[in-house]
């Protein structure tokens, strides 16, 4: 996943070490300025409401189709 969203431009990657400490150095990915602009828009901005409210009526239809199913049943729907 890391990886992809270095690919995307929202991820660099960094190599560190440990102070003090012998062995191998670790990857550490750090955020964008592409990312960091995504955190600062305004919601309405960010999302399409329309789309939200249509997928959030989704979702509570099937979770309200689940009330009556068995966990078995249930975990293969999900």
């Amino acid at each position: 996943m890391l990886k992809e969203l270095e690919k995307l431009g929202y991820l660099t990657r960094d190599y560190t070490l440990n102070p003090g400490e012998t062995g191998r150095s670790q990857i550490v990915f750090l955020p964008t300025a592409k990312a960091t602009s995504l955190f600062e828009q305004k919601r309405s901005e960010a999302i399409n409401l329309e789309e939200w409210h249509k997928t959030k009526e989704k979702i509570l239809e099937f979770l309200n189709s689940l009330k009556n199913c068995s966990l078995s049943d249930t975990i293969q729907k999900v």
